[in-house]
């Protein structure tokens, strides 16, 4: 055996030994117990509200209005439900590239790709960053990271990348302009 082939076989099997993953899920702004404050705060405001017409009689307002305030919590909660169950894994060992996605009462979708002949794409717009992230093989495209800010989403990109680096992935850069409405000027309707 040569010296390159040696070397191709070390590279092979460093490659092989590597495994990065990361998960992805969706930010959530309040805490159970800020969601909980929030629930109390919203019920008193609408107890303290309707109290003036509930000793004027005119209670199908308040029964109306208790109606509506627990609506909002139902369609508050469901939301949250919802979110806390979804995410994304995206999981890199022995040159295959997995994502598994799971959402709330779906089932979980796999993918699997090699890793070479893989791009990495990133759709960037001058004002707001990066917009999409994409992997591409054989002209097939998966997004992904789609839970993720901008800024989010660009140091992403650069972690994945050098997860992937050993692959030989190259990373390309589109400039995806954002849709503008002219209201002056030569491009207004």
């Amino acid at each position: 055996s040569s010296p390159c082939a040696i070397a191709q076989a070390q590279a092979t099997a460093a490659c092989a030994q590597l495994s990065t993953s990361f998960v992805i899920t969706p930010y959530q702004s309040l805490s159970d117990r800020g969601a909980n404050v929030l629930y109390a705060v919203l019920g008193a405001a609408v107890g303290i509200v309707q109290l003036p017409f509930l000793l004027r009689g005119y209670w199908p307002v308040t029964v109306f209005s208790l109606l509506d305030l627990s609506g909002v919590l139902l369609a508050l909660h469901a939301f949250r439900c919802c979110q806390r169950e979804r995410k994304e894994e995206i999981v890199i060992e022995d040159g295959i590239l997995k994502i598994r996605r799971s959402a709330f009462r779906r089932p979980v979708r796999e993918i699997e790709i090699a890793c070479f002949g893989l791009k990495l794409i990133k759709a960037d717009d001058p004002d707001f960053g990066c917009r999409q992230l994409f992997l591409s093989v054989r002209g097939k495209r998966e997004e992904i990271a789609r839970d993720l800010s901008p800024p989010e989403r660009e140091t992403f990109a650069d972690a994945l990348w050098k997860a992937l680096r050993p692959y030989s992935v190259s990373l390309v850069t589109e400039t995806a302009m954002s849709w503008a409405i002219f209201t002056k000027g030569p491009y207004a309707p």
